[in-house]
């Protein structure tokens, strides 16, 4: 079923993979990713098999190359599938059987596979690993550059419905699956099912990710929005971040309740209190909310009193 890609970071650490298709919830059924392992894209007439015991071969120590042979070996309809396998090293294998339907082709660069089937174009999977490797910036939005790539250049044949990114880091954590430990958890992990426009819709949840992961730092980092407020803390900077979140999301007042709590920590009342007033002009029972955050030290019942008078 259409077109993914699977790369590797090194330098960040990290292992991902893409795809996009006229196909429901094609990321549930063509990446399989794990911490520490390395990632599998099975296609075309896909099996998921692949997934499971690829990376089992790989968690064993098998070479990407050695796993794809044992896994074809096994396989009877080979012919029509379309895989890649790339491990946390080494270099990465690809297969697309004989009777896949055109255009199908992949093509393997030291870390980075990108294959498709069902295409309008022979060649796109050219494309997508030169646009994967032009574009700046995180391991997830050089994937996307590269799914959007292979639309530009007609994507499948068939139209568009689902898409999916997907990043891991390529070190587990001995202790990984114990409290405070996240190895195990993806980095990214974002799926339209079903849309017009999987790719915009997909560009705009990967936005929101990054914003969310930054809001979360904010809302753990001692000092900053909870516990007592240290001043030497760089709000401003923090702030800065909420500003960007409110931009981002819109109606959605996430960002800017928090960003009145932090103004009211950092003792700017006046404008904490406006801030306030936005956020609960769309949903009012935030000013309770805000209440509920003295018990927990993140605002004093003076402060909370200001923000909610």
């Amino acid at each position: 079923m259409t077109y993914a890609i699977v790369a590797r970071d090194p330098i960040a650490g990290e292992i991902g993979g893409a795809v996009q298709t006229h196909f429901f919830n094609a990321g549930a059924v063509v990446l399989w990713p794990e911490a520490g392992t390395g990632i599998v894209a099975t296609m075309a007439m896909a099996e998921t098999a692949y997934g499971r015991l690829g990376l089992r071969l790989l968690r064993q120590g098998q070479s990407a190359d050695a796993t794809l042979a044992q896994l074809l070996a096994r396989d009877s309809n080979r012919a029509v599938r379309q895989v890649a396998i790339l491990g946390v090293r080494g270099t990465p294998a690809a297969h697309t059987g004989d009777s896949c339907i055109d255009a199908a082709g992949h093509h393997l660069r030291a870390d980075v596979v990108a294959l498709g089937n069902m295409l309008t174009r022979a060649g796109t999977w050219d494309r997508m690993t030169e646009a994967f490797g032009s574009a700046a910036g995180s391991l997830a939005s050089r994937l996307l550059a590269a799914l959007e790539a292979a639309e530009q250049a007609g994507g499948d044949i068939r139209g568009r419905q689902s898409a999916a990114i997907v990043v891991v880091k390529t070190a587990a954590d001995p202790v990984a699956g114990e409290i405070g430990t996240d190895a195990v958890v993806p980095q990214v992990d974002l799926r339209v099912d079903d849309h017009a426009e999987p790719l915009l819709e997909l560009q705009r949840l990967l936005a929101r990710d990054v914003f969310y992961k930054e809001l979360l730092a904010l809302l753990t980092t001692p000092g900053l929005l909870s516990g007592p407020f240290n001043g030497s803390a760089n709000w401003q900077a923090a702030a800065d971040i909420l500003r960007r979140g409110q931009q981002l999301l819109g109606d959605n007042q996430e960002a800017t309740f928090w960003l009145a709590v932090l103004l009211a920590r950092a003792g700017q009342m006046d404008n904490a209190r406006r801030t306030m007033a936005t956020a609960a002009a769309v949903h009012p029972p935030l000013r309770e909310f805000a209440t509920r955050l003295v018990a927990q030290n993140m605002l004093t019942a003076a402060q909370a009193a200001i923000l909610c008078g």
